[in-house]
């Protein structure tokens, strides 16, 4: 039998959360023991009213425990709360506005039984409001056992950086500390470098698993104010510090991921000018922020990738302004490919 942990944070999702642990009730628990560990991150609305509602009345396989925060931490400390109460030897991170699809766990097991070397296997997941798929280049089953190839995959984006609907061998994350950081928005991309850098074995899986709810009161679609643009812009300035001080394991290899590291980084910095473009951040967060982008750009220099560091002037005034632009914006994506492809030409004249 496999013992799986379901973690599941709470706070203002009153609308959301009875569909969310419904799913958890119909999964197939006939190959695993499930524990689904609820927390309540001292949410103000009825949600875990509706959350006992549900389970009170459970009298099924799976095991439901229930952790409170005394005030409220954010997202990262409640699924670190639920990480440190986990008895599984895997956990399986959810979103209380999303919901799981019914053969989730059972489809998870399976493979499970059939990789017993994995180490973590990612669901395709699909997305309400524009009905995309998440894993839209993988069309089998992708069973990679390189972290190399597995870490160049996340840097170019072919996987999405969400904690959740990945099943994780709870062993690599207690072994190796990986835990959210507290006190961030948006903790999700510095997580998912540090479990991607540690992870040699992954299965990447084309069923849609996990559906992932637009909710309109959410972190990411509240609109922009300067309190939120001020937190955002500090997010991301502490996971790309955090990224900064933590590269990514170097192996022996015929493939160096230098360019694709410093793009990934990139990526994010982009978002964040963007955000103060809309709407400028305090003096405080500023400074936060320039000097990250410093460090970006002083690393790309120092690793002798000259068209990176001139990609990373665009974080820069007055470069920064051709962000606005919507022929630039449009094609954006399409130019970090060519640089990437450009810069790798000269791999040969860099050490690994």
């Amino acid at each position: 039998m496999v013992r799986i942990s379901i973690i599941i944070p709470v706070y203002k999702v009153e609308a959301y959360v009875r569909r969310c642990i419904e799913s958890i009730l119909v999964q197939d628990s006939t190959k695993a023991i499930i524990e689904c560990i609820i927390i309540d991150d001292c949410t103000p609305d009825r949600s875990m009213d509706v959350v006992h509602e549900i389970t009170d009345y459970y009298r099924g396989p799976i095991t439901f425990f229930f952790l409170r925060h005394k005030n409220n931490k954010g997202l990262s400390a409640a699924r670190n709360t639920g990480l440190q109460h986990a008895t599984g030897d895997y956990v399986l991170f959810v979103d209380s506005d999303d919901w799981l699809k019914p053969d989730c766990i059972h489809l998870f097991v399976e493979y499970l039984l059939k990789y017993p070397d994995v180490e973590i296997i990612v669901g395709n997941a699909l997305e309400c409001k524009r009905g995309d798929v998440m894993l839209e280049n993988v069309s089998n089953p992708l069973y990679l056992e390189d972290n190399t190839l597995i870490l160049q995959g996340l840097f170019r984006f072919h996987f999405y950086i969400n904690a959740w609907n990945k099943i994780i061998k709870r062993d690599i994350l207690k072994i190796n500390n990986i835990d959210f950081i507290e006190g961030i928005i948006y903790e999700d991309m510095p997580w998912c470098y540090n479990l991607f850098s540690h992870v040699s074995k992954a299965l990447f899986l084309p069923v849609i698993t996990y559906v992932y709810e637009d909710n309109p009161v959410s972190i990411i679609n509240t609109s922009y104010t300067k309190d939120k643009v001020n937190n955002a812009v500090r997010s991301y300035a502490i996971g790309v510090d955090w990224i900064l001080d933590n590269p990514y394991p170097r192996r022996k290899t015929n493939c160096n991921l230098t360019v694709d590291y410093l793009l990934f980084v990139l990526s994010y910095m982009m978002i964040g000018i963007d955000m103060i473009i809309q709407c400028p951040v305090s003096d405080e967060i500023s400074k936060e922020f320039n000097v990250v982008r410093n460090r970006l750009l002083l690393k790309s220099i120092r690793n002798g990738r000259v068209l990176v560091s001139l990609f990373v002037l665009l974080l820069f005034p007055p470069f920064n302004r051709i962000i606005r632009y919507r022929l630039f914006r449009s094609h954006y994506h399409r130019m970090m490919v060519v640089i990437n492809r450009l810069s790798h030409l000269t791999d040969c004249l860099h050490k690994k």
